[in-house]
Parts: C-alpha cells; structure tokens; sequence
C-alpha cells in the first residue's frame, strides 16, 4: 500500500523529495527504491547536495538491489562509488548480478571511458554466468553500450543454449547493426530454433531493406511452417530486390493464413508480373477472396498492370465488391481501360 501511494505521488508531481526523504528508511525494500527514484528526480526542489546526502547511506543498505540503484542514482549526479557496484557484480545471488549489470548501460550515459573501464571487465564473467537470466542482463547491458569490442561477444552469444539470452543477442546484433555484420551470424540467426528469433531477424531485415540479407537463407524461410515466417521471409525478400519467381507466389497468395494473404497482395506491387502470368492471374483470383482488406491490396496490384483482356474479370468484381474503398480502386482500373483509344 505505501509503494501504491509513493507510486501515485510521484506520478501526480515530479519534485516530491521533501515528502518522501522519510520513506528512505520504510521496512520494505520496494519502497526504499520508490523513494530513492524520487530523491534523485527533486533536485530543483532540495538541492544536488542534499539529493546526494540523502542517498549516500543507501549505500551500505541491507538490500543488495537497494545499493545497486544507490549507486547509479548518485552516479546521475555526479557522485562516483566504484568500489560497491565492482563487490555487486560478484554478488552470490542472481538477482543481485542482475541488478548490478543492469545499471552498467545507464551509467555509460554518465561516466567517461576511464570509470567504465575496470567495471566493464569485473562484469564480462557474467556473460559466461551459470544463471541464464544474468547472461542475458549482460547480454543487453554490453549491447546497450555498443563498444566495438562487444560485437564479438554478442555474436557468440547467439548461440547461447538458453533463448532468453540467444533472443537478447538477436536484438542487439540487429538493432545496432552496421554493414559489417558478418553473414555467418545472419545465418546463425536464421537457422535458431526459437520461432522469435527467425522472426525478429527476418523483419528487422526487411524493415531495414538491409543489404546484409542472404537471399538464399531468406527464400528456405518460405517454407516454414509458421506463416509469420513466411510472412516476414516474402517481405525480406521484395524489400532486399531478390522476390521469389513468379511461379511461387500462387501458393503464398492462396495460404490458408489471411494474413499472409494479405502481405503478399500488398508486396506484389513491387514486383513485375506481366498479364496472363501465374501471379497476375493469382491477383484476380484474390478479388473474390473473403477477407475485405486481401481483396484490397489485390486491386492495388493490379492497378498498373492489367490490360484489357481482364476487363470482364474486373468487371464481374466491382459489381460483386461490397467495400467502397475497393469498389473505388476497382473503377479507376476500369475506367482507365475504357478510356483506351
């Protein structure tokens, strides 16, 4: 109850430190690190030098977690205590490792290279941790900070036993990815065996039209049986310039899975389909598809594309289209062959 209240208050007025200095002895530790939180955002209020007398006892708290945040929020302020956090990190209980390589990131933001030094080797151990979810909080804290010499690291740690930590790698190695990444790892990626993984490799990919992507690795995804995979893996491949051929894309436009259905009708704008074509013709079939938004994308696929022997088809359609927006796009492809001299 009083942590719901510290936790109201804070979020009805920023600067609330003056009420709350007392709830940095409260017997709960939940509530020490509410208050704490709460101290070091009211500097405007009592001041950095009373911000930081105020926190200095929570250094020697009984709770370990409490001391680890101890440290970082007195780190924001300019106050540095190496000593405790380097004792933290090789603190017997998971929570507590945990805890301390969390912060490692964040401090990044507020000390120079020199301080993170020695702090960044005390804590490359817990990258090998018995405990997977402490590799994976070492994982993210290396990756957050982005060194060069952690690229490394997170690569091996890509093919972590555990896929909390292979997941962790995932999104580092991608997200602060540059054009050296090397292929290898993308194929390690896409090979893992957690769904996630594939998944979260496949769209950043595709999201970043990355010219990292490995066609061929992308293309054997088509045949996953998850259809997000497959979903994604289409996606990769349009946006990366290397789409399958046309003869593969009618199973793709007729999977049971809507969704996918309706990804493929929309990717199938990028990519060149003469009339008469097995995709061509999959496109009008999808005009008598269930889904209104598959019908959609399917018209706009055509759009650019269709000649006048599909007129009658198209026809057929707009009288049978029951959406607006669809019965629209159909008339303009209509009215264009119509007006043809």
């Amino acid at each position: 109850m009083r942590a719901a209240a510290l936790w109201a208050l804070c979020g009805a007025r920023r600067e609330v430190g003056a009420f709350v200095l007392p709830m940095l002895g409260d017997a709960e530790p939940g509530v020490r690190l509410l208050a704490m939180r709460a101290v070091r955002d009211s500097a405007g209020d009592l001041g950095a030098d009373r911000v930081r007398d105020a926190l200095r006892p929570m250094l020697s708290d009984p709770d370990p977690v409490v001391r680890v945040m101890a440290i970082y929020h007195l780190a924001t302020h300019g106050e540095w205590t190496a000593g405790v956090l380097d004792d933290l990190i090789r603190h017997g209980e998971a929570r507590v490792r945990i805890a301390a390589v969390g912060v490692l990131s964040s401090l990044g933001h507020h000390l120079s290279g020199e301080r993170m030094r020695p702090l960044l080797a005390a804590a490359r151990p817990l990258l090998g941790d018995a405990d997977p979810a402490v590799r994976a909080a070492a994982v993210g804290a290396f990756g957050s900070l982005g060194t060069p010499w952690s690229r490394a690291m997170i690569a091996a740690a890509a093919t972590d036993p555990d896929f909390r930590v292979r997941r962790k790698a995932t999104y580092h190695a991608l997200h602060f990815a540059d054009t050296a990444t090397p292929a290898p790892l993308l194929s390690v990626l896409l090979e893992d065996d957690d769904i996630a993984i594939r998944y979260e490799t496949l769209s950043l990919l595709a999201s970043r039209r990355s010219p990292l992507l490995s066609a061929r690795l992308a293309h054997a995804r088509l045949a996953e049986a998850d259809p997000s995979i497959r979903r994604m893996a289409l996606a990769a491949l349009v946006k990366a310039g290397s789409p399958p051929p046309e003869p593969e894309w009618p199973p793709l436009l007729t999977d049971p899975d809507p969704e996918l259905r309706r990804r493929a009708a929309y990717l199938a704008r990028d990519v060149h389909r003469a009339p008469g074509g097995p995709l061509h013709d999959s496109l009008h079939d999808l005009l008598r598809d269930p889904v209104r938004d598959v019908r959609g994308n399917s018209a706009r696929s055509l759009e650019e594309t269709c000649d006048d022997a599909c007129l009658p088809a198209l026809e057929t359609a707009h009288e049978n289209e029951d959406d607006r927006v669809n019965r629209y796009v159909l008339s303009k492809i209509i009215s264009r062959l119509r007006s043809r001299p």
